[in-house]
């Protein structure tokens, strides 16, 4: 290939594409033969992309009924909500003393720009992933090169972030941005102690969400 991308790193970003798209949905199975086909592939990069998507928890391997994508419960989503609660605050309160510098604060704004953007089009999936990148860049900002390479890269966010799209702001979009839009401000004066508890009241206030109208008895 002419970009020196792998035949397997075609096939994996096709389907996380589908993923993120809709045109693959959770429980759908995805067999060898018809990707292949329909990627214009052979059968070995897409039997080994699969492989990869089940270690990263997307796809579920079954004896004897192949290969499905995983769907996402609500505790999935909520175990993956406190794991970017943890990381999303240390990324605030490293950023936060940073924010003097001009370079910095140009950054952010610019990304809280796009992320309130995506907002106002109340479409969940775009927001999410807003957020998440506007969470990369305090991460980057930081300088801790763990909580990107190694933390966030463990959830593999493109297929969370379209289960959690299902479920969340849902009736709530005016709350959920008015938070963001305190918490950027808090990031913005540099307020490492004030950012951090008000991104963890958001995060507490959205996983209880999740718990009270999924998981209610």
């Amino acid at each position: 290939m002419s970009d020196g991308s792998s035949s397997v790193e075609l096939v994996l970003n096709k389907l996380l594409d589908g993923i993120r798209q809709g045109r693959y949905v959770p429980g759908q199975r995805l067999v060898a033969g018809d990707v292949a086909r329909e990627l214009n592939v052979s059968r070995a990069p897409v039997r080994e992309a699969i492989h990869v998507l089940a270690g990263e928890g997307v796809v579920e391997l079954t004896p004897n009924q192949g290969a499905r994508i995983v769907c996402l419960t609500a505790m999935d989503l909520i175990h993956g909500m406190l794991l970017l609660k943890a990381v999303g605050a240390l990324g605030i309160e490293y950023a936060c003393p940073l924010m003097s510098q001009p370079a910095n604060r140009s950054a952010v704004k610019a990304k809280a720009k796009e992320v309130f953007e995506a907002g106002g089009t109340r479409q969940p999936y775009p927001w999410f992933t807003g957020l998440i990148e506007l969470h990369r860049l305090f991460n980057t900002i930081s300088g801790n090169p763990y909580l990107n390479l190694q933390v966030f890269g463990r959830l593999h966010l493109v297929y969370f972030n379209r289960a959690l799209s299902e479920k969340l702001p849902g009736r709530h979009w005016e709350k959920y941005v008015a938070n963001y839009h305190q918490i950027v401000e808090l990031v913005l004066a540099g307020d490492a102690r004030k950012a951090v508890a008000a991104f963890n009241s958001h995060m507490t206030w959205a996983i209880d969400g999740l718990r009270k109208e999924y998981l209610a008895d």
